[in-house]
């Protein structure tokens, strides 16, 4: 049987403050890691390249906003 996994927002909540890395190219939207969690992210208006640290500074719905660390 599938294991019940939180919604989204519920589970980027606790992503808020936290620093990763970003995997692909935010433009504004793309993958970013953080510890063992990749997730698909949006970056506050502006470009950041991969490889980046970044950090969450917002969740809104299924949005996982994040900025350069």
């Amino acid at each position: 049987p599938e294991i019940p996994r939180p919604p989204v927002e519920e589970a980027a909540k606790d992503l808020l403050g936290k620093e990763g890395v970003a995997l692909t190219t935010l433009r504004p939207s793309g993958r970013a890691e953080f510890g063992e969690e990749v997730l698909d992210v949006v970056a506050d208006g502006e470009f950041i390249a991969p490889g980046a640290r970044i950090k969450v500074i917002r969740v809104g719905g299924n949005r996982v906003v994040v900025t350069r660390a």
